[in-house]
């Protein structure tokens, strides 16, 4: 049975809050169920005191300063009001550099101009908009941040980005790309030229964004600065090269912290706001720093990240999990055992694969951090309740488990499939409104392809990028470049989604990567992530099978969208996303339009089953149940 991931801090109202802006390395939407990424602000709640102050945590996976400022779902969401919108008195922390050095210290659109004033129109369309150059538009749209958070009574903090794992050849230091100073080689647009892989001496910090930041906060009298990019290159340097790789990073990646990289990142700020404030010569700024390092709370004690036992929403017959990062700094005696346990029919796990209700971990060296997994199936409605307790035999730690059950009974099954089998990529339903796939930076290839291994082995429609190049050096989603799936709901009625699925392949290669969310807004300011997959096998597809939950009125709309790129060092031609068979499946609440019969033969001709009800059991060579004038026909 799939499981229901939750993430998410405390979301009770308090007096302040602090809104954390940024890209991937602070973002806090990863599905614990595919990926071991973690955003670093997803642990910085269990530094600062929660009855003081919040975390809210609007880090965007791929986000520049550029692309967060103007896309819909992200910095207007902040500014116009609403739940996540910033309100006088609250904090800004700002962190970004890693998407936008993406065209090597040229502006992404000054770069895609210059392409299509020489007739490069390819290159032009590959061309990503989100860079820009670190010391003019990274400058400019950094105050943007600042001026309008002012303006709002915020307290803007700039902070320098995290280092990238780019230890030096005798592993002494971090490098100076890693620490986001493009000096060593970068491109550049002079006379009318593109000059690439320039370079400039180390003293000459013309290309170096975090010196770009802290020279944007020395242009105000009340915006500090942290140069989390130092802390992170010595903490890093501190650990050595192995111990980061194989604990604190992701695997195979040298810039996305993993639970231990993000709990230590997170802390290492926290104890930087601290140790500011304290040598921080300039009044206003000292103020800033005062009202957070007020909150700041590094205690050596056991400590449960997020700091809510909340699990979220569930339907009956449904598994939900969610993690917890457990740490503790500083234990006596150095090293020993803690016992972790859970109560009330909630299981826990520290791999994921074997659950019981209690686990015992070993730590060393005083310090302890690492992930736990709670999970407990529904069996009512209404919420069930128990309790994760954490000891060392000295010290112990509790935290409240609840859950809310939800009860599907009564609703009429409905769904919305694109099968995708062949070049038709139309919606089938007769229940939910289907729109039209949505195609942003992609096209549809014009050849169809069956996989060769994997999960199913029907036809699959192929996704290109437009202009048919697919850039290098990409690490992480393209906020611009996405296929998307739409429902709406009939009006008079609410949809209960209960399960998404789809198959996806890499073609052309194993180099295809992607993400997969689903919103109920169209900007995705609400994106739940539910998949993610790097480096996929060529010409074999994958069945993701997703329980979700989530309840959308008459007349709102459903949207899933997939972002592909590729992990690749140099630019590639005749690669693809392959999808078939997207679904969303649910309940419409009794009192909604009755579900009509499905056309049998657009049923065949799509190669997908239904039942009375209009929900996919089986694709290709199965037999199904559909209504053909008016009778139950059995198929194949």
């Amino acid at each position: 049975m799939m499981l229901v991931a939750v993430f998410g801090l405390d979301a009770n109202a308090q007096q302040k809050r602090v809104h954390t802006i940024g890209d991937s390395t602070m973002d806090g939407t990863y599905d614990v169920t595919s990926t071991d990424k973690r955003g670093w602000c997803m642990m910085l709640q269990s530094f600062l005191d929660k009855d003081q102050i919040t975390v809210n945590n609007r880090g965007k996976a791929g986000a520049s300063t550029k692309s967060f400022y103007k896309e819909a779902g992200y910095w207007p969401t902040l500014v116009t009001g609403g739940s996540n919108a910033m309100s006088a008195g609250d904090y800004l922390v700002i962190q970004f550099a890693h998407n936008d050095g993406k065209t090597y210290g040229v502006d992404g659109d000054e770069l895609k101009e210059y392409y299509t004033s020489i007739g490069k129109t390819a290159e032009a369309d590959a061309t990503d908009y989100r860079g820009t150059t670190p010391f003019n538009t990274y400058k400019v749209y950094l105050r943007k941040f600042i001026e309008e958070a002012k303006a709002m009574g915020v307290k803007p903090i700039v902070v320098g980005a995290i280092s990238r794992k780019y230890f030096t050849s005798d592993g002494k230091d971090i490098t100076r790309s890693g620490r986001h100073d493009l000096g060593d080689s970068f491109d550049v647009i002079k006379d009318g030229q593109l000059l690439k892989n320039q370079k400039v001496p180390e003293t000459d910090d013309t290309y170096d964004y975090t010196a770009s930041a802290k020279a944007v906060a020395a242009e105000y009298d009340d915006v500090p600065f942290i140069d989390l990019t130092d802390l992170t290159a010595k903490l890093y340097v501190s650990y050595g090269d192995a111990y980061c790789t194989k604990y604190m990073f992701c695997s195979a990646d040298k810039t996305h912290p993993a639970a231990m990289g993000a709990t230590l990142i997170a802390r290492t700020f926290a104890q930087a706001v601290k140790d500011q404030y304290e040598s921080e010569q300039d009044e206003k700024k000292k103020a800033v720093l005062k009202g957070l390092a007020d909150c700041v709370v590094l205690s050596n004690d056991i400590t449960f990240s997020p700091t809510s036992g909340e699990l979220g929403e569930a339907y009956i017959g449904m598994s939900v999990m969610k993690e917890f990062n457990l740490s503790a700094f500083g234990m006596t005696p150095a090293d020993g055992e803690l016992t972790i346990s859970v109560t009330d029919g909630f299981e826990l796990s520290t791999d994921k694969e074997n659950w019981s209700n209690q686990e015992k971990v070993q730590y060393s060296g005083g310090n302890l951090i690492t992930s736990v997994y709670v999970r407990t199936t529904i069996g009512k409605a209404g919420v069930a309740t128990g309790t994760i307790t954490a000891s060392d035999g000295t010290n112990t730690k509790s935290l409240d488990l609840s859950v809310n059950g939800k009860d599907l009974t009564g609703g009429v099954e409905a769904s919305c499939v694109w099968p995708l089998h062949t070049a038709d990529i139309n919606a089938v339903s007769e229940t939910l409104t289907g729109s039209d796939v949505v195609l942003a930076g992609m096209t549809q290839y014009s050849n169809l392809a069956t996989p060769e291994t994997g999960d199913t082995f029907d036809k699959m429609v192929l996704f290109n990028i437009d202009g048919g190049t697919w850039p290098a050096g990409e690490m992480d989603e393209v906020s611009t470049r996405y296929v998307e799936f739409k429902i709406t709901v009939p009006q008079g009625s609410v949809f209960n989604l209960n399960k998404i699925t789809f198959n996806v392949a890499g073609w052309g290669g194993n180099s295809l990567c992607f993400k997969a969310y689903y919103a109920t807004k169209p900007d995705f300011s609400d994106q739940v992530n539910i998949a993610e997959r790097k480096n996929m096998v060529k010409k074999e597809s994958v069945a993701f099978s997703i329980d979700a939950v989530k309840e959308v009125a008459g007349g709102e709309s459903l949207y899933l969208r997939f972002y592909p790129w590729l992990n690749t060092g140099k630019d590639a031609t005749g690669k693809y996303m392959a999808l078939s068979d997207v679904t969303f499946h649910g309940y419409l609440n009794a009192g909604s339009t009755a579900i009509a019969s499905i056309d049998a033969d657009k049923a065949r001709n799509a190669k997908v089953r239904y039942t009375l009800t209009g929900q996919r059991i089986a694709s290709g060579g199965y037999r199904g149940i559909v209504i053909e004038n008016g009778k139950k026909v059995l198929w194949k």
